[in-house]
């Protein structure tokens, strides 16, 4: 299974997504409700895999998803907004839109831990 780095700002959502990700057997990192602390996360320990949602509080998750990018760590964004300012350089991003359902959730973590074209080089499907 695959460790998950969560990023989200609201505390019921922030819960109910890891305890999804747990039960089916992963490992969260997080939930953080800030970029700072996710990307000294990422620092000291970079995951599998990562949910970010777009807007955290009065910032964006961009700082993350900029640096997972760069690490070739897949990532997924969620959000409740539409149209979310999201800049074209992740563009082949998946985006799910709020509500998730845990059905919803885990099929997208299923895709981006299987998906050779956003594994990092030298990362087996079987993490």
């Amino acid at each position: 299974m695959a460790l998950v780095l969560l990023v989200e700002d609201e505390w019921l959502i922030a819960q109910d997504h890891a305890a999804v990700l747990r039960n089916a057997g992963h490992q969260v990192a997080g939930p953080f409700r800030d970029s700072d602390t996710a990307l000294a996360e990422i620092s000291a320990a970079p995951p599998d895999l990562a949910l970010l949602d777009v807007r955290l509080d009065h910032h964006t998750s961009i700082p993350v998803a900029t640096e997972l990018k760069e690490q070739e760590i897949p990532f997924a964004f969620v959000t409740g907004l539409e149209g979310a300012d999201i800049p074209d350089q992740f563009d082949d991003v998946p985006l799910l839109a709020k509500p998730v359902g845990p059905e919803h959730l885990l099929d997208v973590i299923a895709r981006l831990r299987d998906d050779p074209s956003r594994r990092r080089s030298g990362q087996s499907s079987g993490t």
